[in-house]
């Protein structure tokens, strides 16, 4: 099993404090890093993948620590940055070699281990196929194409779905679901449906901080009968206020987490009511919040 930990990760612009004594403990599993636009997410995706220095603290995937040995974590890292971009006249094999070649795959190797990626992601028709022809989901599918090389034991991806149309993010979480179960993978992403469809646990970082982090199954329980909609006109004061809908006759519902009992009408918590209720300060006295 794959052991990832973050210790006290912090990472400064100036006075900026774009994460804050982060600590986080993924012990094998498929994680989601839930977070708003500007929550730390990137940055710290891009620290463990070692494209960015930390200020203080450490990351360390099986003993081996990103800070003083970054080489030896590249070798069993794979990376999906938001943006991935190769020259638009090379063809899709010709990338894949040359990051196997960058990667450290052994030359007799390349061919066969190219040939793996294109089949894990469905990108054996499409071998000979320039980059700049092909669609965004298919870029993205390259995208972990290269990042699978050479059979990584932790896949970082960040925000990969972005930009994508409904179809090409369905055949993306298809991909995901042909994976090793033994890679330890980290999706990050503000999208819950990706987390909840692709992921088994959660972390949620917010203004740089883990505020929670749990299985999805623990995290759905901890919201078991506190969660209900209220019509907006009758929601008193006092209850934390999650979200808001309207319905088909017009008529506005506000979602609380509330332990009145009597408290509107009880619903089954979602993940999304978990995320929302994080966000909103929940966890805020929470012991460990910032660890797993």
């Amino acid at each position: 099993m794959t052991g990832f930990r973050i210790d006290n990760l912090t990472k400064r612009y100036g006075k900026l404090a774009a994460l804050d004594q982060v600590c986080l403990e993924c012990a094998g599993g498929r994680w989601g890093l839930l977070g708003p636009n500007g929550a730390g997410k990137t940055t710290l995706l891009r620290i463990a993948a070692t494209l960015l220095p930390m200020t203080s603290g450490d990351i360390t995937l099986n003993g081996i620590s990103v800070k003083r040995e970054p080489a030896e974590i590249r070798r069993v890292l794979g990376y999906v940055p938001q943006k991935f971009g190769m020259y638009r006249y090379l063809k899709v094999r010709e990338v894949l070699e040359h990051f196997a070649l960058m990667k450290g795959v052994e030359v007799r190797e390349i061919k066969s281990e190219v040939s793996r990626v294109l089949d894990i992601t469905s990108l054996t028709d499409a071998a000979e196929k320039k980059i700049g022809a092909l669609s965004g989901g298919m870029l993205r599918r390259v995208a972990i194409a290269q990042s699978l090389l050479g059979k990584p034991q932790l896949l970082l991806l960040d925000e990969p779905t972005v930009g994508l149309d409904p179809e090409e993010r369905m055949k993306f979480r298809d991909v995901l679901f042909t994976l090793p179960r033994e890679t330890l993978i980290i999706l990050s992403t503000h999208i819950v449906e990706d987390v909840e469809v692709c992921c088994t646990d959660v972390a949620i970082l917010n203004h740089g901080r883990v505020l929670a982090a749990e299985s999805i199954s623990n995290a759905v329980k901890q919201l078991d009968g506190r969660v209900a909609e209220v019509a907006e006109n009758d929601c008193p004061d006092g209850v934390m206020r999650i979200s808001k809908r309207t319905d088909g006759q017009g008529k506005a519902w506000q979602r609380v987490v509330a332990d009145n009992a009597d408290m509107g009408r009880r619903v089954e918590p979602t993940l999304e009511d978990y995320y929302l209720y994080a966000l909103s300060g929940g966890f805020r006295d929470a012991p460990n919040a910032n660890r797993r």
